[in-house]
């Protein structure tokens, strides 16, 4: 286990697989063991409830001064209001590839400290008395930190002029929209909204909505207030004390990165469908381009196409077959290109309509021949934009020089009745009604686009697709390849200047558009800390500061194991991903009853999903677009208060109002009293994680999640050979041998008494039979 715990199959050694299999074989015995191992937890919980609502004086006195802190902020807010309407928390239309884009980021203010990521092995205790910690981080501070504002924040005012979004929110907001989960949606808050109508420079009136972060929480478990007091203390562990500014951090991943995980995201895709897709325009290519790959060396699957694929081009002549064609020749173009001969570049068009395999293999096939019928008799003549006008002597050239010279797609449309691809796309459409007999001979022309050809080295290339989906479901394809462009030229390469804007001395703000739908949001973030890492590359590549976000967790049950995540803590980690699409995460486990930092457990961003395979992000982002949709589209200008009650499944609007009758929701008065506990009958139980290893499980050679091994019982047979010692069961359990030493003392204590209240009678009965004897 401690060997394999980050492996996978793939990336395991042909030498080591024995080895593999054989661990994966008792993982799978385990598994069983660990679902009794759960039960008994879970049941020694409920045994002992009372552990969960430990909290040590210090972080008591702490917590009640930040909430007194927060309870001020609630007082920048109208007092009364009445309810305005009301919404399913999951409502509207659900879209399954919904995504939160990055459009740009405006601005990156002030400054961030490096952070510490080694530490000793043996666990380390955190300071936890009062003085220094209220020293470190203010309790009014971090109340400051956890309620910012974006309508009182004057950068905010300058940017929504410029870029017009329609939603301003905070990160807080941000997270506690996303964070809401069926089918209990547990979670209980509250968070003030402005609407206001940007009048802009010169354009029609545009609303806003401003969505501050949200108000303090009306309902506190004591998890909450000992993660809240813990992580300001292991925040101020973990802090170097050297600062970097934020404008030299790298955010965001590079637009080649996403660029490469996107073509790769759609390769897998296209390669595991086996449907024909007809949505990819086609109608300005005017010759069809083919490629083919030796078959040869088809074995190395895991490579790519070669750099140099044997690839020729032809052109077809009126109802002549196109493979046919022994030569084609290029006419003279309008801007008197010589005339050249392609002696070379005949062949034979035996693309055809492919369904791409997961293995990443292109094979040509002789079935299903379309055959090409062209009324069109016009002669095809180059223009300065041709694909080939561009080439000379091609006679002499190699095919992949032929490639390197393509422009990109600079063609004008034509009309899909003059060109011959609109009959081709016909006669596709037509295969595809019911009772249409194939023909004897089919032939499809390769309908890559050219920028496709010279760049892409992908396996799998698009190709005219056939697709049979409705025709809501094409829109609804169509408008995700082409999105709305939400941002125009001018805006996207405009930079502002950051002497313009404020910003704290010791803090650090961050300005960044996204897009939701057609929506697109201001978002208003911070960095917590910073890392230095070192980019994939030659020796002499830069290094790169990344953000770095730690999560605080406590743990209730460090004396068997490491907790898991909760949906709540996964939410946290995927919004910071989100946000900050280069940030590196850490989970630091804290002991909840020693106050023990006893892990720093590190979440690659590789298995971020993996990491929270539990949580659901599709339901999260649609929660999120029906609420800002429901907002933008139905408010007039005004202060409002979205609310959501602890395990209801709808949200409700209030909107202020001067009007003091018994139906209106005083806001002052509500938050005037400190947090309530949760009124639930459950105990807060949280299942162990069985893959991370404690020194606790090494040293005595237990997996995680597993019951103490059975003690070895000695018969007392002389004649059999003892058993032999088996290490983990000498270690075993050190409650089992304090038991055991328990009862054998037990044991011998009641042996003595019974032999000294023996010895006494058989004394008595002496005496008695010596006096008997006298008489």
């Amino acid at each position: 286990m401690i060997k394999f715990i980050n492996s996978t199959k793939n990336s395991v050694n042909v030498l080591q697989m024995k080895e593999y299999n054989h661990y994966e074989f008792l993982k799978l015995k385990l598994s069983s063991e660990h679902l009794e191992f759960q039960k008994f937890l879970q049941n020694a919980a409920r045994s002992c409830a009372e552990d969960y609502d430990v909290l040590c004086a210090d972080a008591t006195r702490y917590i009640q001064e930040m909430i007194k802190s927060c309870q001020a902020y609630v007082k920048n807010y109208p007092e009364r209001y009445y309810v305005h309407g009301m919404t399913s928390i999951l409502g509207g239309k659900f879209i399954p590839d919904l995504s939160l884009n990055l459009e740009k980021c405006l601005l990156k203010l002030g400054s961030t400290t490096f952070v510490k990521v080694k530490f000793p092995t043996d666990d380390i205790l955190l300071p936890t008395p009062y003085s220094k910690v209220s020293q470190t981080m203010p309790p009014v501070k971090k109340a400051g930190r956890l309620h910012k504002s974006v309508t009182s924040d004057p950068n905010i005012s300058k940017l929504v002029s410029k870029y017009r979004p329609q939603v301003v929110l905070t990160m807080q907001a941000l997270y506690t929209l996303l964070n809401n989960h069926g089918p209990v949606y547990s979670e209980q808050w509250e968070i003030p909204i402005r609407v206001e109508t940007n009048d802009g420079k010169g354009d029609k009136p545009s609303k806003v909505v401003y969505v501050d972060s949200p108000l303090p929480k009306k309902v506190l478990s004591t998890r909450q207030k000992s993660q809240i007091f813990h992580e300001v203390i292991l925040d101020q562990l973990m802090r170097k004390n050297s600062n970097v500014f934020l404008k030299a951090v790298t955010l965001d991943r590079g637009e080649m990165e996403r660029l490469a995980d996107k073509m790769f995201a759609d390769r897998k895709l296209a390669c595991g469908s086996n449907e024909v897709d007809f949505e990819n325009d086609v109608t300005q290519l005017e010759t069809f381009g083919s490629m083919e790959i030796d078959n040869s060396k088809s074995d190395d699957r895991s490579q790519d196409i070669p750099s140099q694929p044997s690839i020729k081009f032809q052109l077809d002549k009126g109802k002549e077959p196109v493979n046919n064609t022994p030569r084609v020749k290029l006419e003279k173009t309008e801007r008197s290109f010589q005339e050249s001969d392609m002696s070379e570049t005949s062949f034979k068009s035996q693309r055809e309509v492919k369904s791409f395999t997961s293995d990443d293999s292109l094979c040509d096939s002789d079935e299903d021949r379309l055959v090409i019928d062209d009324d069109c008799t016009r002669s095809i003549k180059m223009s300065p934009f041709h694909p080939f006008s561009s080439v000379r002597g091609t006679a002499t050239s190699s095919p992949a020089q032929v490639v390197q010279k393509l422009p990109k797609k600079t063609c004008n449309k034509i009309s899909s009745d003059a060109d011959p691809l609109g009959q081709i796309l016909k006669m596709q459409t037509n295969l595809l009604k019911p009772g249409m007999k194939k023909m004897e001979h089919k032939s499809t022309e390769n309908v890559e686009k050219n920028e496709q050809l010279s760049q892409s080295p992908a396996h799998c290339h698009p190709a005219v697709v056939l697709s049979s989906d409705s025709p809501q479901e094409t829109t609804r394809k169509e408008n995700a390849r082409h999105p709305k462009v939400l941002l125009s030229t001018e805006l996207l390469a405009l930079e502002e200047d950051e002497t313009e804007y404020k910003v704290e001395a010791d803090e650090n703000l961050i300005y960044k558009l996204f897009s939701l739908d057609d929506m697109l949001l201001l978002l208003q973030s911070t960095v917590q800390t910073v890392l230095t890492k070192r980019k994939r590359g030659p020796a002499k590549t830069p290094r790169l500061q990344v953000p770095v976000f730690v999560l605080t967790k406590m743990d209730y049950q460090y004396c068997y194991g490491v907790e898991s995540l909760t949906e709540s803590e996964s939410c946290r980690l995927w919004t910071e991903s989100l946000v900050h699409s280069n940030c590196t995460f850490y989970v630091g486990h804290v002991d909840a009853f020693t106050s023990k930092f006893f892990m720093l457990e590190e979440v690659p961003a590789q298995k971020l999903n993996e990491k929270i395979s539990t949580f659901k992000p599709a339901i999260c982002l649609n929660i999120l677009r029906h609420i800002l949709k429901w907002l933008t589209c139905s408010l007039d200008d005004g202060s409002y208060l979205l609310s959501h009650a602890s395990k209801d499944s709808s949200v409700c609007l209030y909107k202020t109002g001067t009007d003091k009758t018994s139906g209106t929701y005083n806001l002052h008065e509500a938050h005037s009293n400190p947090p309530k506990a949760p009124s639930s009958l459950s105990v807060p139980w949280v299942p162990l994680n069985p893959n991370l290893l404690l020194s606790y499980h090494i040293h005595h050679g237990r997996p995680p999640c597993t019951f103490p091994p059975v003690p070895v019982v000695n018969t007392g047979n002389p004649k059999m050979n003892p058993p032999k010692k088996n290490p983990s069961t000498e270690k075993g359990s050190s409650q089992l041998k304090l038991n055991l030493q328990k009862a054998t003392k037990n044991a011998k204590k009641k042996a003595k008494n019974k032999q000294r209240k023996l010895k006494a009678k058989m004394k008595m009965l002496r005496e008695q039979a010596a006096s008997q004897g006298n008489t």
